[in-house]
């Protein structure tokens, strides 16, 4: 970091462990945990149950704007968000990459993708229609002129039991 206010607050972190990292980093790990990026993984046109986050409505708790709307959408599931790990490792995606079945057919598209380098693997978010959803579902996606193999894989990839996280919160 640059600036007297920089070096102010990597002086106070590395006690910690902790090192000043920039959004690259930021949007590799918070892939590796599964969380959503408004803009590429979720926006208006995904509604809760598609994009993995139907936990956070709560049906059951009385009247609220969109109520119906939302419990028709969760009757209809047709596609899901997914977390999807390449072939191999050394492959670039940026996003918006076709996601297709073995006979070329187009199902989905990378939402958002990168390498994370804590589990080591290229990682892909895109949304398939819910009969490609299931962790061990294999597709191809176009990258770099060719095709790729890709694993629909359960997430998150890191600390899927959250132990991590739970060390890290402050005890009240």
């Amino acid at each position: 970091m640059t600036g007297s206010h920089g070096a102010d607050i990597s002086k106070a972190a590395a006690p910690h462990g902790l090192t000043p990292c920039g959004g690259g980093a930021y949007d590799a790990l918070r892939r590796e945990k599964g969380y959503r990026l408004w803009g590429a993984d979720i926006d208006e046109d995904h509604d809760p149950w598609e994009a993995g986050l139907g936990f956070a409505v709560k049906l059951g708790k009385g009247e609220f704007l969109g109520r119906e709307a939302a419990a028709r959408a969760k009757e209809h599931v047709a596609r899901r968000l997914c977390c999807l790990t390449i072939s191999d490792p050394g492959v670039v995606l940026l996003g918006k990459e076709p996601l297709l079945d073995d006979a070329g057919a187009a199902l989905g598209y990378v939402t958002s993708a990168g390498y994370g380098a804590t589990v080591g693997e290229s990682i892909a978010y895109g949304y398939l229609p819910v009969a490609y959803a299931e962790p061990g579902r294999r597709v191809r996606v176009w990258a770099e002129g060719r095709l790729e193999d890709a694993t629909v894989v359960a997430e998150p990839l890191y600390d899927p039991a959250m132990d991590r996280l739970r060390d890290l919160a402050p005890v009240a």
